[in-house]
């Protein structure tokens, strides 16, 4: 028997890495002759680094940034020398979890230009950018402007509200020669009713007064690069990815966007070995009904239905709008949870481990019965 394991990361608990170990541990635990493969999955977000560093084969590298709030800290990237392939994940940089404010007048990119520099400067061509979970909400001025950019604001400090004029004279000139791979699932355009102020802004502290002025002042930076390069991004699906970061490398940059799980599953391999597999085991922390809305237990259940492979989803915990997996063609899906626990103790990770561990055991127990 062949089980192929892909489980995005338990947020706040365990990694996807992580519980791919930890359930291939398992299942080896009640029969050691079953083929484990495990495959990291990410979608852009969280996790991105770390899971196609793996698949690549990419050295991980750690330096110093600038937070959205101009304070240093640690930010994870990966290096495919071989291939001249850089992997960043914003939210390493720029994240909401990176920092404890929520301005959006002071938070700015900037770190992720950094990290690109960094990466220029090892002479690095190719480029994958995860573009979930920012703190920023700027259409990448920072980024830019850490590229080179000049930017004339009112007051001679950053803040979107103020942008009066850019300069992309002083550009790096080696961004020309450089391709960027984007992983995010989010198609809203950067301005208006559906872009990235309206849509993400509050999550990043966008009061309700300050939406229309903030989407206004993007729509004004949006009119100045028109200007500047002759061609207008903001309407495109995906420019209000990152709070408009999306419409600075769609514009700045030789750019593609691709769906987050679709990037991270294809540079995996992952198809290769789902077709010749038994089992497909799934999930994330929650599988609830946003799952199945292309996150990535509805990715893997699309691809392992097309060669007709059962699919277990695995959940910390399970709604029940997750029924909506069934209609995607995830066979069965279940909770490691056991009995009643607050959240807190729930995502310790020494909890976590245990409770999939008995999970798994008691599945696999189940299935070899079966068979």
């Amino acid at each position: 028997m062949k089980i192929v394991v892909a489980v995005d990361s338990f947020k706040g608990s365990l990694g996807s890495l992580e519980i791919g170990e930890c359930i291939k541990k398992n299942i080896l635990q009640i029969d050691h002759d079953i083929e484990v493969v495990v495959k990291g999955i990410a979608d852009g977000g969280e996790g991105t680094v770390a899971v196609l560093s793996h698949a690549l084969n990419a050295e991980l590298c750690q330096m110093k940034v600038h937070n959205a709030y101009g304070q240093a800290v640690d930010c994870s990237y990966a290096i495919d020398r071989k291939n001249q392939t850089a992997v960043i994940e914003v939210a390493e940089a720029v994240g909401l979890a990176k920092c404890s404010q929520r301005d959006p007048l002071k938070a700015s990119t900037y770190g992720v230009g950094e990290v690109i520099l960094a990466c220029l400067n090892q002479e690095i061509s190719n480029f994958i950018i995860g573009l979930g979970g920012s703190a920023t909400n700027d259409a990448g001025i920072g980024m830019m402007e850490a590229l080179g950019m000049k930017v004339t604001y009112t007051n001679g400090i950053f803040n979107p509200l103020e942008v009066e004029a850019i300069d992309l004279s002083n550009i790096d000139p080696r961004l020309e020669n450089c391709h960027f791979l984007i992983a995010s699932d989010v198609t809203n355009p950067l301005c208006g009713a559906h872009g990235a102020t309206a849509i993400y802004g509050p999550q990043k502290g966008v009061s309700s007064e300050l939406v229309p002025v903030l989407d206004q002042a993007l729509d004004h930076f949006a009119d100045l690069v028109s200007e500047a390069l002759g061609m207008d991004l903001r309407n495109q699906p995906g420019a209000g990815a990152a709070g408009g970061l999306g419409f600075a490398l769609m514009s700045f940059t030789h750019s593609k966007m691709q769906p987050g799980i679709e990037l991270v599953m294809e540079k995996s391999h992952l198809e290769a070995e789902i077709k010749t597999a038994d089992l497909v085991i799934t999930g994330e922390g929650c599988i609830d009904g946003q799952s199945a809305m292309g996150k990535a237990p509805a990715g893997i259940t699309a691809l392992a239905n097309q060669y007709q492979i059962p699919v277990i989803g695995i959940g910390g915990s399970i709604k029940e709008a997750a029924e909506a997996m069934h209609d995607l063609g995830m066979t069965a899906f279940f909770s490691i949870q056991m009995a009643p626990v607050s959240l807190e103790e729930a995502l310790r990770k020494e909890v976590t481990e245990r409770q999939l561990g008995l999970t798994i055991r008691e599945l696999i127990r189940f299935m070899k019965r079966l068979l």
